[in-house]
């Protein structure tokens, strides 16, 4: 939320949303794709001991699982009820098959880029009292019980936006009011306090964005970490195969070897697959965000030019 808003108030909303997409999309299509060529098959061999019969196409196919699935909200995340005998999903949860769980969390992430395109479109992502109020009329939303089963807002709505939003939303503010807001390690040892007490509050996300976001800023400012991931930003390829990986570990049954081995290898193919993405799909796509500006005929426009330094 505070990195995202910050860039919304910088760019014009073109080259906001450009700037999204190309963070987003072109790896997530690259493990849409991983995940249907490489990580199920193998899976089904492992299974049935041959890839004979694999479904590329038909329903929950492999090639639908990347048509269906790439405009971010994911459809499906299984391919021909595939991977089984994993610890996901577990049994009586409701929860689909799934080879990739964590994506579900994207479209979410994606409705607060749109969200923040939209404000910033109407010129009210620079009046910061108008995101404050939005921020309280979310957590009113939040607020289920507003009498013998009633709610402000219908059920799905309340929970997911609620927990995803509001904690954007904290972040969107404290980079809006940054200026205003006192780095203080008082304030972070309260926020900590709140943020843990928020763990016994069943709707935790109602009390614990804002302290969350707080202490999150103010670690990024006082750890000594500031150079962690500034040229190679593992962050989003260790999001998008953590899931698949450990899924598929679990297949061919490398748990089983106990948490002190499963654990370091996942992480380690992890981390290297996530470099790879880095290297391979995500820097080259970034590369991109000038390509209007670059275009043949083209001069370049104000918001191409270096954001002035604000001394925050």
């Amino acid at each position: 939320g505070f990195l995202v808003t910050r860039s919304g108030t910088r760019l014009s909303v073109p080259r906001f949303l450009w700037h999204r997409a190309l963070r987003i999309l072109p790896a997530f299509w690259v493990c849409l794709l991983l995940v249907a060529l490489v990580e199920a098959p193998l899976g089904w061999l492992h299974d049935t001991g041959s890839l004979r019969g694999y479904p590329l196409t038909g329903p929950h196919g492999a090639l639908p699982y990347v048509t269906d699935n790439a405009l971010v909200r994911m459809r499906f995340y299984d391919i021909a009820g595939t991977p089984t005998g994993t610890f996901f999903p577990l049994p009586g949860s409701g929860m689909p098959v799934a080879w990739d769980g964590s994506l579900w969390t994207l479209w979410w992430e994606v409705l607060c880029y749109l969200g923040t395109a939209a404000l910033a479109a109407v010129g009210l992502l620079r009046r910061r009292p108008v995101l404050a109020v939005g921020a309280t009329l979310l957590l009113l939303a939040a607020i289920h019980p507003l009498g013998p089963g009633g709610a402000l807002l219908p059920a799905p709505f309340s929970t997911d936006l609620a927990r995803f939003g509001l904690h954007f939303l904290a972040g969107a503010v404290l980079c809006l009011y940054a200026e205003r807001i006192p780095l203080s390690g008082r304030l972070a040892t309260a926020a900590a306090l709140v943020l843990g007490a928020s763990f016994f509050v069943t709707d935790q996300h109602l009390m614990s964005a804002l302290p969350m976001a707080y202490l999150v800023a103010w670690l990024a400012v006082r750890l000594p970490l500031h150079r962690v991931g500034s040229r190679r930003d593992l962050s989003y390829g260790l999001y998008i195969y953590g899931f698949p990986i450990q899924q598929l570990a679990t297949v061919y049954g490398l748990h089983r070897l106990g948490a002190v081995v499963y654990l370091p290898l996942t992480t380690a193919v992890t981390v290297l697959v996530a470099a790879a993405s880095w290297t391979a799909v995500e820097a080259p796509a970034l590369r991109q965000k000038n390509w209007w500006s670059r275009r043949p005929g083209r001069g370049r426009s104000l918001d191409a030019l270096p954001a002035p330094r604000t001394g925050h």
